[in-house]
C-alpha cells in the first residue's frame, strides 16, 4: 500500500511541477509583453515607413573590418 502513495505522490509532483513552471513562465513573458506595449518600447523598431519597401536599416559601415571574419579566433 505504502509503494501506491509514493507512485501517487510521484506523479503528482511531476504533474504540479510543470504547471507551475509553464504558469510562471507565460506569466512572465505575458507582463513584459504588457509592459513592452503600454510604453510603446519596439525593440526591433518595425516602425512602419510608407516609403520604405522593408523594414531593413542599411548601415552605413560595417561593424567589425573584413580582416576580422579571417582569423575569428
Amino acid at each position: 500500500m505504502l509503494i501506491v502513495w509514493i507512485e501517487l505522490a510521484l506523479l503528482l509532483s511531476i504533474v504540479k511541477t510543470h504547471l507551475i513552471l509553464a504558469l510562471l513562465f507565460y506569466t512572465q513573458f505575458t507582463m513584459i509583453g504588457f509592459c513592452m506595449r503600454l510604453v510603446r518600447y519596439d525593440p526591433l523598431s518595425r516602425k512602419i515607413v510608407p516609403t520604405e519597401d522593408s523594414y531593413w536599416h542599411h548601415r552605413e559601415t560595417p561593424l567589425l573590418p573584413r580582416e576580422h571574419y579571417e582569423r575569428q579566433f
